[in-house]
């Protein structure tokens, strides 16, 4: 069962977006446990914590915080969750980088992209909880795709760095990971790094950042391609 929490202080635009989120999960036949609130402070810790899905909108009245404010609160309790801001502001995009936002909804016409954003968030719920075995030296080690950050190339050796501050090492060549790994959001960004698309918090031509804070090179003389393919990947609602 997916768990989903919509926040949102226009309580009409509130129900209109709960019914539509409804239609669609029961159209798919997809369990989901629908709650509301029109105020970020009414909200438990205990269900930040658990929630697999919030769609927040940005602005709220005075004293009660933003979209971004709230967002914060759910990151320090809970990572893997897929947040979707929904509002009027595209301006406010590039705040989203440091909570890790799934995707950006306008509030002016909803449900042309609503399926579509849904449909992303709930295939990125899944492959989080999709796991590799990596060849490591004393026997293969079970990992989530969601916990790799990146993979590095050290001579002969790669080493995958992992969310929770591991690393493991282990013979193989990146051209044969990258080909492995490209269907789980792997992307080549350099010949010595392959990033797991979902941890990009900024991608430019002198450098990429990771949803935390590493910085790694990345290719400039392949800069424009990559960066369309990690678009690509990623989508725009």
């Amino acid at each position: 069962m997916i768990k989903i929490i919509l926040c949102d202080d226009d309580s009409c635009f509130l129900s209109q977006l709960q019914k539509s989120l409804h239609d669609i999960l029961k159209d798919d036949k997809q369990e989901a446990r629908i709650c509301v609130f029109d105020a970020p402070g009414a909200i438990p810790d205990a269900m930040l914590a658990e929630t697999n899905l919030f769609f927040l909108d940005m602005d709220f009245p005075d004293g009660q915080g933003s979209g971004i404010d709230l967002a914060r609160r759910i990151r320090l309790v809970n990572q893997e969750a897929v947040l979707i801001f929904v509002t009027n502001y595209v301006e406010y995009a590039p705040e989203g980088y440091e909570v890790q936002a799934f995707r950006y909804l306008l509030k002016s016409n909803p449900d042309s992209k609503l399926p579509t954003c849904l449909k992303q968030a709930v295939q990125k719920l899944q492959m989080a909880q999709k796991t590799v075995q990596l060849p490591v030296i004393g026997g293969p080690v079970s990992v989530s795709v969601s916990n790799i950050l990146y993979i590095e190339s050290q001579g002969h050796y790669v080493i995958v760095h992992t969310a929770d501050h591991t690393t493991h090492k282990f013979y193989e060549t990146m051209a044969q990971l990258e080909k492995r790994y490209a269907s789980l959001g792997f992307l080549r960004v350099h010949k010595s790094y392959l990033v797991n698309m979902e941890k990009i918090a900024k991608y430019q031509y002198n450098g990429l950042t990771l949803a935390d804070g590493t910085q790694l090179s990345v290719s400039q003389k392949n800069y424009a391609q990559l960066k369309q393919l990690y678009l690509q990947w990623k989508g725009r609602c």
